[in-house]
């Protein structure tokens, strides 16, 4: 089975020409792939928050815990990258 990560970016929503375009490369994909499957991200309503020293460490270093925000961040980022590891 064949898979497409589709990232979204632009904070013009529906209005957003790249995003249309995407669309019609979508449909294309989806009519010459019946079987396969489309993970979509959408950076411009769900960013990603920004991964700093602190926040890696928070994740994985005893006593950082104080880094509740950065532990967050480093869970929200583990998160992503498993749902690009799916789409792979």
């Amino acid at each position: 089975m064949s898979s497409l990560l589709v990232v979204e970016v632009s904070p013009n929503g529906e209005n957003s020409v790249s995003r249309t375009i995407s669309k019609e490369f979508i449909d294309a994909w989806n009519s010459k792939n019946p079987d396969g499957k489309v993970f979509t991200r959408d950076l411009a309503a769900h960013p990603i928050l920004h991964l700093d020293a602190e926040a890696i460490f928070a994740g994985i270093v005893p006593g950082m815990d104080a880094l509740i925000p950065k532990k967050e961040a480093s869970r929200a980022a583990a998160v992503a990258a498993a749902k690009v590891r799916a789409a792979a």
